[in-house]
């Protein structure tokens, strides 16, 4: 399968809600709010998948930044307010959105889902929707045919257990 189809499948597995309604109501959008200097990563092969006018994008390259070796820049993307603000600007949200409080984690070589310590989600994971949880699995278990994909994971995976950025404390998992 190629990578615009593993990223196609991926979003729409992740086309469901987090928990029974617009979850953003219970926090004021935290996570669809921007703050400067906070971002995300868009995953290797990701960009043309999200729409780019939501998001200043700046190329961070590994030479600067803690990025794994056989990926030579990953794109920063600080979010502009639009996705808060457009319900239809939601559908070109990244994974990384799409996936949150949830953010994949890789113990040797078996993939789980831990809830992300980086942000202020209020939900806790009994709050979330059952079905959101396991199409979350489903999609990242795909994600990581792309070998890019895969070793990016497994490189934050170890800066967590190595108690950066992350405390492994953090790093329950959920699924």
């Amino acid at each position: 399968m190629n990578t615009l189809r593993i990223y196609k499948r991926a979003y729409h597995l992740m086309d469901v809600p987090i928990e029974g309604g617009d979850c953003g109501r219970l926090c004021g959008r935290i996570c669809c709010t921007a703050r400067e200097g906070w971002g995300i990563y868009l995953l290797p092969g990701e960009k043309r998948m999200v729409h780019t006018k939501m998001f200043h994008m700046k190329k961070h390259r590994r030479r600067r930044y803690n990025i794994p070796r056989d990926i030579p820049y990953l794109y920063f993307a600080s979010c502009d307010k639009v996705c808060g603000k457009d319900s239809t600007a939601r559908r070109y949200r990244p994974i990384q959105c799409r996936t949150y409080p949830l953010m994949p984690y890789m113990s040797g070589g078996r993939l789980m889902l831990i809830k992300n310590p980086i942000g202020q989600c209020p939900l806790s994971i009994k709050q979330l929707n059952k079905e959101f949880i396991n199409r979350c699995f489903r999609a990242w278990e795909i994600l990581i045919t792309i070998p890019e994909v895969e070793h990016l994971i497994e490189h934050d995976s170890r800066l967590i257990r190595q108690g950066k950025p992350f405390a492994p404390e953090d790093c329950r998992p959920v699924h």
